[in-house]
């Protein structure tokens, strides 16, 4: 998988516009989502690391339409919390459903 510096690389993409203001804002805060996770991805990210982040995203949309709940991908140490920053990468993902995630927000939780 060549690295050209985009998000689909590992497998994180931004839907296509829709128009109007609310969804202006949700694509500009999903664009500095993206922006931090580019800055917590690590340049020596292996082929094979970037593939098992990209299947933390195929195993959340799966277990989202199996289930009719909505997963997210989780970073434990979060890439953007107030006193600790992780990394995007295969060792700091799990999936969780969005519940738990957004109760989460940038914290660290390690259970």
């Amino acid at each position: 998988m060549p690295d050209d510096g985009s998000m689909s690389s590992i497998g994180i993409s931004i839907g296509p516009g829709l128009g109007g203001d609310a969804i202006e804002r949700d694509r500009a805060r999903s664009r500095e989502r993206l922006a931090r996770i580019r800055m917590a991805t690590p340049r020596w990210l292996t082929v094979e690391h970037k593939g098992e982040i990209k299947a933390f995203y195929s195993e959340a949309q799966r277990l989202t339409q199996e289930t009719g709940q909505r997963h997210h991908v989780d970073h434990i140490v979060p890439i953007w919390g107030q006193n600790v920053r992780g990394l995007h990468v295969p060792w700091n993902l799990r999936v969780v459903t969005a519940n738990v995630n957004l109760r989460k927000t940038n914290r660290c939780v390690i259970a």
